[in-house]
């Protein structure tokens, strides 16, 4: 666990876990306006088709105006070092990031890369939270799904699993949303 995460600290990790359109950017919406003070969205998305353009539209309309937003696709640490002012950051979502971040680096399937690229997700959103007193993390559960049919899915979903986990244990809270109701998550147990 890192030191600047955990509960009783000064700066907490939130994550919050749903499958596609289970509500869970509204509820970690809720929970950044909550905080009350400036919040710094960190928008990881691309607008690949027109399809995902639509869904990157609707997010940015649910978004409260005033806030900082960032659309940055493969470093989310830059932007919370340029934004050092924010009380809460909010990334939306480390799944897309992931999923860009293999497709910056060229890779096909499984591989000794997946865990240097988890590895790195990791010491970024340690970063982040470091720099500002609240970072909620926005991150699809994998778990809950099919087995995908290609190596590059499945190498996916077995880096975005771990990585949801290792996030969960840095987590002072923890939720899972599903059909629109959050709810809270223990400390994760030995496996």
């Amino acid at each position: 666990m890192s030191p600047a995460a955990g509960p009783g600290r000064d700066h907490l990790l939130t994550l919050v876990l749903g499958g596609i359109s289970s509500g869970k950017s509204e509820f970690a919406l809720r929970l950044a306006r909550e905080q009350g003070g400036q919040v710094l969205v960190i928008a990881t998305g691309r607008p690949s088709d027109p399809e995902m353009a639509a869904r990157i539209a609707a997010h940015r309309r649910g978004r409260p105006e005033g806030w900082w937003v960032v659309e940055e696709a493969l470093w989310p640490q830059r932007a919370a070092r340029l934004h050092a002012g924010a009380r809460v950051v909010l990334i939306e979502a480390v799944d897309s990031w992931v999923a860009n971040r293999m497709e910056a680096a060229g890779m096909e399937g499984p591989g000794g890369r997946l865990r240097e690229l988890e590895e790195a997700c990791l010491a970024a959103v340690e970063e982040i939270v470091g720099l500002v007193p609240r970072v909620i993390c926005v991150s699809s559960e994998v778990g809950l799904g099919t087995v995908p049919l290609h190596p590059l899915g499945r190498a996916f979903a077995d880096l975005l699993g771990r990585l949801n986990r290792r996030l969960a244990a840095m987590a002072a809270e923890r939720y899972l949303v599903v059909a629109g109701s959050a709810l809270p998550l223990p400390p994760p147990g030995p496996p």
